[in-house]
């Protein structure tokens, strides 16, 4: 469960990830770091696992790739064709020589949440960070926008991040 160290991790995460001596390639390869940073986040991090939520592609895939380049293992979460998915998780694994695991989670599901946050929990023994990136979306003019639209944006964007903060922290 994340807890007040957890907290003051994502905040270094966070700043890791903005350092100006980073550059970022491809949104959805690892960041480049420099040598030194890039040690002193693998010993603050090595052994850790992050969730990230809509990881099976572009910026949270990105997003999942710089936390394992820091050796933390790896929730994937998302859509797209399994087999894909399962070679991007081998692909983690063997690049950087962590744990990588899917979890096929609906992030507009509560019950899809629970169980991916128990899944990950069961597979590391611990969660140290969440990133919630998943967001779920059409494009349309403002006239064809149904409400099938906005609960799925709604859904998967703000009441799966709710939901996946509360079963990861136990506050139900």
């Amino acid at each position: 469960k994340a807890g007040k160290k957890e907290v003051i991790m994502q905040m270094k995460m966070d700043r890791l990830l903005s350092e100006p001596t980073m550059l970022t390639e491809r949104i959805d390869q690892p960041v480049a770091i420099n040598h030194t940073c890039l040690t002193s986040a693998m010993n603050e991090f090595a052994g850790r696992t992050a969730i990230v939520t809509g990881s099976t592609s572009g910026i949270g895939l990105g997003i999942a790739r710089s936390f394992a380049q820091v050796g933390m293992n790896v929730v994937l979460n998302g859509l797209g064709n399994p087999d894909e998915i399962e070679a991007t998780r081998r692909d983690i694994e063997s690049m950087f020589d962590v744990k990588a695991v899917f979890a096929p989670a609906d992030m507009s599901k509560a019950d899809d949440i629970t169980r991916m946050i128990a899944d990950a929990d069961r597979a590391f023994g611990r969660i140290d960070i969440l990133a919630n990136n998943a967001q779920s979306t059409r494009n349309a003019l403002i006239e064809d926008i149904t409400d099938e639209i906005i609960n799925l944006t709604l859904g998967s964007g703000l009441l799966g991040t709710i939901a996946a903060l509360a079963a990861a922290t136990g506050d139900d």
